[in-house]
């Protein structure tokens, strides 16, 4: 039998919710216990990918530079695409029951019931720093709505952060929030605009 899962508040700064956040109601993000942050810095500002065993060339931790290294591919996210509708994919996550709806190119037109690997982009509302849970998606099928996760790494020029979301997502920040205030190894969690993206890989850039 599955233990059922205790909730709790999604956690706000100073106690209070962002403007953004008023008028929606009661929020829950499953509570576990505290976790690790998944990745640190090994020898030459490699990120190392905790319990993973591969090295991952970081966008660096905005407080060491002010710049984006050329290789991302930590942001790089896979997916099974399962449906193509009116400009909207369903993709699963393998390994998990995630069935999430994300906006696609107007030329998209990969098969359905194949791996696809891309980058996945979506606007947070107000980004919270949180020390409890692990890294989730809300709802389970959907548009992702509610979101928590650890930092892989912020990228300055383009005031952005790479979040390990179950799978990466580049999350853009909210209006008077700034990819300076965090750092690697943070969990964030947040409300998402609606309008997450994907796109393929040989597309991406």
């Amino acid at each position: 039998m599955r233990r059922r899962r205790v909730i709790r508040p999604i956690r706000r700064i100073n106690g209070s919710p962002g403007a953004s956040e008023q008028g929606h109601g009661s929020v829950t993000a499953f509570n576990a216990a505290t976790i690790t942050p998944a990745t640190d810095h090994a020898s030459g500002g490699i990120i190392r990918h905790r319990g993973r065993g591969r090295d991952l060339h970081p966008l660096e931790s905005a407080k060491e530079s002010n710049h984006v290294t050329s290789q991302i591919s930590p942001e790089i996210a896979e997916f099974k695409l399962l449906d193509l509708d009116a400009g909207v994919g369903t993709f699963a996550v393998p390994g998990t029951g995630y069935r999430i709806s994300l906006v696609v190119p107007e030329d998209f037109d990969a098969p359905t019931g194949r791996r696809i690997r891309g980058r996945v982009r979506g606007h947070a509302l107000r980004m919270h720093r949180t020390s409890a849970g692990g890294n989730f998606i809300e709802p389970l099928e959907g548009r992702p709505r509610i979101v928590q996760g650890t930092v892989l790494a912020i990228d300055p020029a383009t005031d952005e952060v790479i979040l390990d979301l179950v799978v990466p997502f580049r999350i853009a920040m909210a209006e008077g929030q700034s990819a300076k205030e965090f750092a690697t190894g943070e969990m964030v969690n947040f409300y998402m605009h609606p309008g997450a993206s994907f796109t393929p890989e040989h597309d991406a850039s």
